[in-house]
């Protein structure tokens, strides 16, 4: 289950933050946190932070275009991977326009739908499985 969807720029600044599920946060103070283990990440590894485990949580992120995209589940879920690919096709799509409540509908939309076996599968499909 998708508890909350955060988007944030690289200086983990939000630009969209909603609430799904259990999870209370500050989303300022969270994104700021995400994108400090982003960069710290990128220095270190020279590679991006691809999942965080707290508890019984983990939290997804994803670069989308100059954007991050962070999904925060239980740890039980398996279609972050495809959902956060989907997210970020709205996003794309709809030109990182925040104000657009349809976009955040449909955001919503990709959160909280049945993930079929057509889905999982093309998602397999690009992991190589």
């Amino acid at each position: 289950m998708i508890h909350n969807i955060y988007v944030f720029d690289q200086n983990g600044l939000p630009a969209m933050a909603i609430k799904l599920g259990s999870i209370e946060t500050d989303s300022t103070l969270l994104t700021g946190f995400l994108s400090a283990m982003e960069s710290f990440s990128k220095k270190i590894a020279q590679g991006d932070v691809e999942e965080i485990n707290i508890k019984n949580y983990r939290f997804h992120i994803r670069a989308c275009g100059a954007l991050y995209v962070a999904l925060a589940t239980d740890k039980t879920d398996k279609d972050a991977p495809y959902r956060l690919s989907e997210i970020c096709k709205v996003i794309e799509r709809r030109q990182n326009n925040f104000e657009d409540k349809l976009m955040e509908l449909e955001i919503k939309d990709i959160a909280t739908k049945k993930i079929g076996l057509r889905e999982r599968a093309t998602d397999w499909a690009k992991i190589g499985l």
